[in-house]
């Protein structure tokens, strides 16, 4: 009988268990396309991921995060070198990302609901200035011949990393040259 219990209790245990899955993220294979408007019309361009990972358990996106290399920040809807280094300058300064003192941002995922196969609801704790506040958003999350591809579209409201050089919620009669205070982060990870 003794041998019995031992015997169901070890395989109750062995179908319990969790199997957990860690895939490194593929710095060269990743980016983010970001997406800044204003009342006269929009700016963009790309960040490299330096560094992060992707999380399964029991075959399921279950978490992760990435490194935002902000010293990499580039700017790519405007041609000329000289408009381009301005607003890249700019945008890397203390009035904006401060790129300097705060050399990167993170993203770590905090909570993932499903939705559907490959679609997931995230919670995650954006860091940005050594600033911390939780986002939430929808992500693709596949396993690929290539790895796991994940990509998802972030929406950010800047001020609460206190950037706030062009905010209406800050400034008055700025008229045209107030910036909205929400930008977008389009993420697209690979990672083996």
């Amino acid at each position: 009988m003794k041998k019995l219990i031992l015997t169901m209790l070890g395989l109750f245990f062995v179908q319990t268990a969790v199997f957990a899955e860690t895939h490194a993220v593929q710095a060269d294979a990743s980016e983010v396309r970001w997406t800044a408007t204003k009342v006269t019309g929009k700016h963009f361009g790309i960040i490299k991921v330096s560094s992060g990972e992707i999380e399964f358990t029991d075959g399921q996106f279950s978490g992760g995060q990435a490194v935002i290399d902000v010293g990499t920040m580039a700017v790519t809807d405007i041609q000329d070198e000289k408009m381009n280094a301005k607003l890249l300058n700019h945008l890397k300064s203390a009035d904006f990302f401060d790129a300097e003192s705060f050399p990167s941002a993170t993203i770590k995922i905090t909570g993932v609901k499903v939705i559907s196969e490959n679609l997931y609801d995230v919670t995650a704790d954006l860091t940005i200035k050594n600033t911390t506040h939780p986002v939430d958003f929808k992500a693709m999350v596949a396993k690929t011949a290539e790895g796991i591809q994940a990509t998802a579209m972030i929406t950010v409201d800047r001020t609460l990393y206190d950037i706030r050089y062009g905010s209406g919620k800050f400034f008055e009669n700025l008229g045209d040259k107030t910036i909205h205070d929400n930008f977008t982060l389009e993420v697209s990870v690979l990672a083996a």
